[in-house]
């Protein structure tokens, strides 16, 4: 979730859902309105099933990641988040955060990795029906306050941190690799199994789905409609590849790139570690100093 500086010296926030958890809810503080969906009944594929699963029927694949999530009552994660994506037509440095995430309450905490430039992000935290809605972010001087649906965040931002985790990523991916192939357009490839070094050397299954035409993300799983890629040609891609953890089917790594193969955005994460026992002060003021 890193920070731009705005020409007028004004840092404003810009979210990444990818390791986007929980299911998206709606409460008094401005939280997602995404609705729940309905998941398939019946038994879960074998770990040795998912792939195959993957191959003849993604879609149907996605949902199961969704339900062995709720089954397997994930309920918080830490993690590192490496993260790099083009924002006004640039693309950015590569980051690595540290993440710790629960489930409920909704809480992300996030403390950057290596040397920060001044006006970037150090830390942020936010905890749903908190802090009157707003994320907190810490710079090297500063501690301010963003609406994570405020227009600074969506102007500079690709994804919403309400739709942080592992759930909404997958939801997201769901939605849109659904909607492909009712309107007959899913062209996806299954390229198999191989460890990805960006997610830690986890040997992952990896699908690549051909996007034509191009594609943009709504900025949240609550927005409604789609984005039209001539309106943000600098977001548009042409070909998302996926990479879902062999053992626990996370999706931890996403890749997007454009007609010219450039990078639109690349999200990986390694070292999960799944229901720890947080501090104490994990998602309070405290943790950001």
């Amino acid at each position: 979730m890193p920070l731009r500086a705005l020409p007028t010296g004004v840092v404003v926030l810009t979210c990444f859902a990818a390791a986007p958890t929980g299911p998206a809810r709606s409460d008094d503080a401005g939280g997602s309105a995404a609705p729940e969906i309905s998941l398939p009944a019946g038994a879960l594929p074998s770990r040795e099933e998912f792939g195959g699963l993957l191959r003849s029927d993604p879609v149907r694949a996605f949902e199961m990641v969704l339900r062995r999530y709720k089954e397997e009552s994930v309920r918080g994660y830490t993690c590192v988040m490496r993260k790099r994506e083009r924002a006004g037509g640039t693309l950015g440095d590569p980051e690595e955060v540290d993440v710790a995430f629960r489930d409920d309450p909704f809480s992300v905490f996030m403390a950057w990795r290596g040397p920060v430039k001044l006006g970037k992000p150090v830390r942020t935290l936010y905890v749903r029906g908190e802090n009157q809605g707003m994320i907190r972010v810490k710079t090297r001087f500063l501690v301010l306050n963003f609406h994570p649906d405020g227009p600074e965040s969506r102007a500079a931002a690709r994804y919403s941190i309400e739709d942080f985790g592992f759930y909404n990523t997958t939801l997201r991916t769901l939605r849109a690799w659904k909607a492909a192939r009712d309107e007959g357009r899913l062209r996806a490839e299954y390229l198999g199994r191989r460890p990805v070094a960006e997610c830690g050397d986890r040997v992952c299954h990896v699908i690549r789905r051909t996007c034509d035409p191009p594609e943009v993300d709504t900025f949240s799983l609550a927005d409604r409609g789609v984005v039209d890629p001539a309106t943000r040609p600098d977001d548009a891609f042409t070909s998302v590849t996926l990479m879902f953890d062999a053992e626990t089917w996370f999706q931890v790594g996403s890749e997007q790139r454009d007609a010219a193969d450039r990078v639109v955005g690349e999200y990986y994460f390694r070292d999960v570690k799944l229901n720890p026992s947080f501090r104490p002060d994990q998602f309070t003021p405290a943790a950001l100093r």
